[in-house]
């Protein structure tokens, strides 16, 4: 089992300090100069309390788009507009990379932060390339005081932890402990209403397996939807989550990309005193260590429970089915036999894991009530 150090090839060790609390905030894609101005504003307009925390402020330079004829960013000129930020404001900035190229534009515009979208983490290849990107300009700027480079992970579309985490320690091994960061966002087939599965358990899994890699949450992308984005945010500080990543656009409407998801400059600043209502220290950031077990046995049961639900439904849309063809072929709805060697199973099994025999029969009945109410429709 993975202890909180790495081992690598040239037999380093080290640890990474999970402590710091981070922010990531601001636009899906960058847009304009403009826009960019009054998004910078509105981000450190909404963290002024917030100083014992990292702030980051974000934009896409590029954006990966399924299908052709979309925004796909303004590329290296964003990477000019972001640097302006860094140097006017003072504040850290960070871009998505998904190639080598990508990454040395990036960096040779001064921006140090980088992160790794969920598309990207998939293939090791491009990982290994962009890694070796920033190796090589480590190297270039060895000499240089103060060098360092922040590259965060998000998690790969599939849920797939192995990906996630070999993709943490490529990276690791190339800028340093102190400098390698997860990004929650989320799995391809959304639930509930979100835009991507949580599956908090491959994520709690991850932190278990790295425990000292920071770990962040992106509700924006989790959710899909502006509305949903607070409830997704506060499950990530019940669940002692490092920070967020949060989209902010000053106009969401008028956004070029994910426009449903993206906060206004005064929902950032309602959500962020609403989750952190004083100035927070590490300490007080991070809830007691009952408390976020509970919280994260409570997100198991809520991903568990959304599972169950599903496959309920498809049940029942299955019922539907099986309603229709037994009437075209004239059978009756209900079949005595069938019916009785379901109990028969579903008894044995109950004793068999040890749960309650009469609880069980009261799920099965309720479920084949349901399913033969659903069969008998037209």
């Amino acid at each position: 089992m993975y202890d909180g150090s790495f081992i690598l090839s040239d037999k380093k060790t080290f640890t990474i300090d999970s402590k710091q609390k981070i922010l990531v905030l601001g636009p899906c894609a960058a847009e304009s100069q403009q826009q960019l101005l009054e998004a910078a504003q509105g981000v450190i307009a909404a963290c002024k309390h917030l100083s014992a925390f990292r702030v980051i402020f974000r934009a896409g330079a590029w954006k990966p788009r399924t299908q052709p004829g979309f925004f796909e960013g303004m590329g290296e000129r964003a990477l000019g507009w972001l640097r302006q930020i860094q140097d006017d404001f003072g504040i850290e900035v960070a871009t998505e990379v998904a190639t080598e190229q990508q990454t040395r534009l990036a960096l040779s515009y001064g921006i140090r932060t980088l992160w790794i979208g969920a598309r990207t983490t998939t293939n090791p290849f491009l990982v290994r390339q962009i890694a070796d990107a920033c190796s090589e300009w480590l190297k270039q700027n060895s000499r240089a005081s103060s060098v360092n480079l922040t590259i965060m992970v998000k998690n790969p579309v599939s849920p797939d932890l192995m990906l996630w985490q070999g993709a943490l320690l490529r990276f690791a091994g190339i800028v340093g402990e102190e400098n390698v960061v997860a990004v929650h966002r989320g799995f391809t087939g959304g639930t509930s209403g979100l835009r991507n599965a949580p599956k908090w358990s491959l994520a709690l899994q991850l932190h278990h397996l790295m425990p000292h890699v920071p770990l962040l949450l992106d509700p924006s992308h989790l959710a899909g939807d502006a509305v949903l984005v607070p409830q997704v945010a506060k499950k990530a500080v019940e669940l002692a989550y490092n920070g967020l990543m949060i989209e902010m656009h000053p106009k969401p409407e008028q956004a070029l990309s994910d426009a449903a998801q993206q906060l206004t400059p005064r929902g950032l600043s309602d959500l962020l005193r609403d989750l952190y209502a004083t100035e927070v220290t590490s300490s007080q950031a991070t809830p007691s260590t009952a408390a976020t077990g509970l919280a994260a046995f409570r997100a198991q049961f809520d991903e568990l429970d959304d599972e169950l639900w599903q496959l309920i439904l498809r049940r029942m849309e299955l019922s539907v089915q099986i309603g229709n063809y037994k009437r075209q072929h004239h059978i009756p709805v209900l079949q005595s036999d069938r019916w009785q060697q379901l109990v028969h199973d579903r008894l044995v099994w109950a004793e068999k894991n040890n749960l309650s025999e009469e609880n069980v029969m009261r799920i099965l009945d309720a479920i084949h009530d349901e399913s033969r109410r659903q069969q008998g429709r037209d």
